[in-house]
């Protein structure tokens, strides 16, 4: 699965979340029921994390509200430093500095158990030090 095809999955699930229509029950599958597995599958079994940055700058070629970037934030990119550490850490700052969709989406994560040195590296890239 491309990032592409990801990240119209996505956007269509987030939509649906967001105007109440998807509807998480095991009996009641929905056509974007794929796309959460495959991302974090790619993070935590894969630990291909150039995909996942790939990935979070389609959905925000094709949608940058502040919704968006905040469920970015908070699911795949917190998920990625969480599971990558040093290594995710390093794709995140090169992509900020290229790109200002991405930097600006890195507002809304959090340190989580990032440690301090780490998440110190990480305000740097969006900006923050």
């Amino acid at each position: 699965m491309n990032a592409n095809a990801m990240a119209d999955a996505w956007l269509r699930r987030l939509d649906k979340i967001v105007e109440g229509k998807l509807v998480l029950t095991e009996d009641v599958p929905d056509e974007t029921d794929w796309v959460d597995d495959r991302i974090y599958s790619i993070i935590i079994r894969d630990r291909s994390f150039d995909l996942i940055v790939e990935f979070v700058n389609k959905v925000l070629e094709r949608r940058s509200t502040e919704e968006v970037m905040d469920n970015l934030a908070a699911g795949p990119v917190e998920t990625m430093l969480f599971h990558g550490r040093e290594v995710a850490l390093d794709l995140i700052v090169e992509e900020a500095r290229r790109n200002r969709l991405f930097k600006q989406m890195l507002g809304g994560v959090w340190q989580n158990n990032l440690s301090d040195e780490l998440w110190e590296k990480f305000l740097q890239a969006r900006g923050e030090m």
